[in-house]
């Protein structure tokens, strides 16, 4: 995001619902992300970390994921 380079997420569709509303905010106009530290948040430190990312120019979010069936999946035979 900060080089304007391609993100790829593979397999999207098995995310958890909290990290694909995470991640909707970069599909949004301003395409931020708010980073925050869990570790510091869990171990009661009231000094937690967040950082909000913007993309640059020629950020690209590209996502792949599977049908919920296994319709049009095939066997993959080496020789």
């Amino acid at each position: 995001m900060r080089r304007g380079q391609r993100v790829l997420i593979d397999e999207i569709s098995l995310a958890s619902d909290s990290v694909l509303e995470r991640l909707n905010s970069l599909l949004e106009s301003e395409r931020t992300i708010l980073l925050t530290n869990p570790a510091s948040s869990t171990s009661g430190d009231s000094n937690s970390i967040e950082q909000l990312v913007r993309a640059i120019c020629g950020f690209q979010l590209v996502a792949t994921m599977n049908p919920g069936n296994d319709y049009g999946k095939r066997e993959v035979y080496l020789e």
